[in-house]
C-alpha cells in the first residue's frame, strides 16, 4: 500500500505542452518565470509543464525539476488557442 501511495504522490495531475507564451497567458508561470524560462527554453518552443499539487514544474515525476509557480490551477485541462 505504501508503494501505491508513493507512486500516486509522484504522478502529476495534469500535463500541458505549449510555448512559454501560452503558459504565461494561462497563468501557469508568472512574469518573472516567463522572462527567465523564456530566455532558457525559448518563448515559442513547446515545453511541457506538469501539475504537482498546486505547483507547476518541468519534472514529469513531481520529485525533481524546477518548481515553476504556486498558482492554483482552476482548470488544468483548459487550452486556449492563440492566433500568431
Amino acid at each position: 500500500m505504501e508503494a501505491q501511495t508513493a507512486e500516486a504522490a509522484t504522478q502529476p495531475q495534469a500535463a500541458v505542452t505549449g510555448p512559454m507564451t501560452l503558459h504565461y497567458f494561462e497563468g501557469r508561470v508568472a512574469l518573472t518565470q516567463f522572462r527567465q524560462l523564456g530566455t532558457e527554453y525559448g518563448r515559442y518552443r513547446p515545453i511541457t509543464l506538469y501539475l504537482c499539487g498546486s505547483t507547476w514544474t518541468n519534472s514529469p515525476t513531481c520529485l525533481t525539476g524546477r518548481r515553476i509557480t504556486a498558482r492554483p490551477a482552476s482548470d488544468p485541462d483548459k487550452l486556449v488557442l492563440l492566433k500568431l
